[in-house]
C-alpha cells in the first residue's frame, strides 16, 4: 500500500499502486508527478456521435461539460429535445 496526496488538499490518500512510487506524507516528499490523460468527455462524445450517425441517427451535441443544478440542466435538455421533436414533425 502506498500513500499519495490528494490534489485538492494535503490529505494523504491510500492507494494500491505499485510500491516503486514515492511514499508521500508531506508536500516536500513529492519529487515528481506524472499525469496521463486517457480520454475526455469530448473524445467520448465525438465517438458516440460518429457511431450514432453511422446507425442513421440525427445527432446534436449540446455540451461536453455541464455545470449547475442537475434538475435545471435536465429541464433544459428535455425542453430542447421537445423542440427538436416538434421541428422534425413539421419538416
Amino acid at each position: 500500500m502506498v500513500n499519495f496526496l490528494n490534489s485538492q488538499s494535503t490529505e494523504v490518500l491510500d492507494s494500491s499502486l505499485p510500491s516503486h512510487f514515492t511514499h508521500a506524507t508531506d508536500l516536500q516528499d513529492i519529487h515528481f508527478a506524472y499525469n496521463a490523460i486517457v480520454g475526455s468527455n469530448k473524445v467520448a462524445v465525438n465517438a458516440a456521435v460518429d457511431h450514432a450517425r453511422s446507425l442513421g441517427y440525427m445527432t446534436h451535441v449540446l455540451s461536453t461539460s455541464l455545470d449547475g443544478i442537475a434538475r435545471d440542466r435536465g429541464v433544459m435538455i428535455a425542453r430542447y429535445a421537445n423542440y427538436c421533436r416538434a421541428v422534425k414533425e413539421y419538416d
